[in-house]
């Protein structure tokens, strides 16, 4: 599902426990942000949930937290652009 320019999908970690994974739907790296700031190609929730429903709403509140910028470094487009 996309949600806010972020791809989001769920997936079984072990039988019964779900998390969810967050991409950007520009296939750009996401920015963690916090103390330290962070480029990775995709993000998993930590937490396991009964549902894959739910665990695409613990994906969606971290969006909603803001855990993740929504535009990626400046160095990341420019190198983006020289791959295209």
């Amino acid at each position: 599902m996309e949600y806010k320019h972020f791809v989001l999908s769920a997936f079984q970690h072990k039988p019964g426990q779900w998390r969810a994974s967050v991409k950007r739907s520009d296939g750009m790296p996401l920015v963690v942000l916090g103390p330290h700031r962070l480029e990775i190609s995709e993000s998993t929730t930590h937490l396991d949930s009964l549902t894959a429903k739910e665990a695409l709403r613990v994906a969606i509140a971290a969006i909603d937290a803001g855990a993740f910028s929504r535009q990626g470094s400046p160095a990341s487009r420019s190198e983006g652009a020289l791959a295209s």
